[in-house]
């Protein structure tokens, strides 16, 4: 998350800046519950390169409108995955995610 800290900016600071990118998750700060109890996570454009049609993938923002389009990420989405620690040793080692945003690939 450290290193992720500058993308978490006000989206008006990142288009001063010169940023291609939108701040992710809209500037908000990432939930550690969602009512669904899940945590959210940031995963990479390149993840969901399958999942997308071939005529969104020409940028990450077209991308990432296509995915919040069809709640896939976001807010609105439902928990996508699980998460676990090798060796998974009880149900504390595990935890549902849902995807905030994708980060550039």
């Amino acid at each position: 998350m450290f290193g992720l800290n500058g993308l978490l900016l006000d989206k008006n600071d990142l288009q001063d800046e010169g940023w291609r990118y939108p701040a992710l998750n809209g500037g908000r700060e990432l939930k550690y519950e969602t009512k669904e109890g899940a945590m959210q996570v940031f995963l990479s454009a390149n993840f969901f390169k399958s999942v997308v049609p071939e005529e969104f993938q020409d940028s990450t923002e077209h991308m990432r409108e296509w995915l919040l389009d069809k709640n896939i990420i976001g807010d609105n989405a439902k928990p996508f995955g699980v998460g676990y620690r090798i060796p998974t040793q009880g149900m504390s080692s595990m935890f549902a995610f849902q995807v905030a945003d994708i980060i550039p690939e």
